[in-house]
């Protein structure tokens, strides 16, 4: 009898807790040997992987209550001699201010788990004609051997008091990076 009580117990728990779903292993990293970039399981941090083909790796953040559906690209530039984080932002300020309707609204200068880098955000009009906002990471990218600048680009619909989750979703994406050799860590999700 006791081997009853506690077997229903366990599919009461079982039940509650979402059912088999609710078992199921944390995702996996994913890599981009075109990008030589690998991510934490991108699901931690609440993306799902829209595209990961060639130089191609984009997440999509799937939406809700404070900021709409929306997707996120990885880029990697070439090998430089002298890595300059500051010109890539002058060039987006510059970039942005070029667009219609477009305005830097500024930068910030992060510390990261894979070194220096920048965050700046803008508006333009998209060639719809709807307002966009743009959130831009430029950083080292994670191999020690090259001096390439890793851009994170997030451009989504502004809406009111979004901002701060926009940045947020970001910097996640900016925490999924791994750097190479090192182990995925506990609150990246690996």
């Amino acid at each position: 009898m006791p081997r009853l009580v506690l077997i229903a117990a366990l599919l009461t728990l079982l039940a509650a807790c979402g059912g088999p779903a609710a078992l199921q292993p944390p995702a996996e990293p994913i890599a981009n040997t075109a990008l030589d970039l690998v991510l934490d399981a991108p699901s931690s941090a609440g993306f799902e992987v829209e595209t990961n083909a060639a130089e191609d790796l984009r997440l999509r953040w799937p939406g809700d209550d404070e900021s709409p559906a929306a997707s996120l690209a990885f880029a990697v530039g070439e090998d430089e001699i002298s890595l300059n984080l500051v010109e890539y932002v002058k060039g987006q300020e510059a970039d942005l201010d070029s667009r219609p309707g477009g305005d830097f609204l500024g930068q910030l200068e992060l510390g990261s788990h894979i070194g220096p880098a920048f965050i700046t955000r803008g508006r333009f009009t998209g060639d719809d004609g709807n307002e966009l906002e743009e959130t831009k990471i430029f950083a080292s990218h994670p191999d020690p051997e090259t001096d390439r600048v890793l851009t994170i680009t997030y451009v989504y619909p502004p809406s009111p008091g979004s901002t701060q989750a926009r940045r947020e979703q970001a910097l996640s994406a900016l925490g999924l990076v791994q750097i190479p050799g090192a182990e995925p860590t506990e609150e990246s999700g690996g």
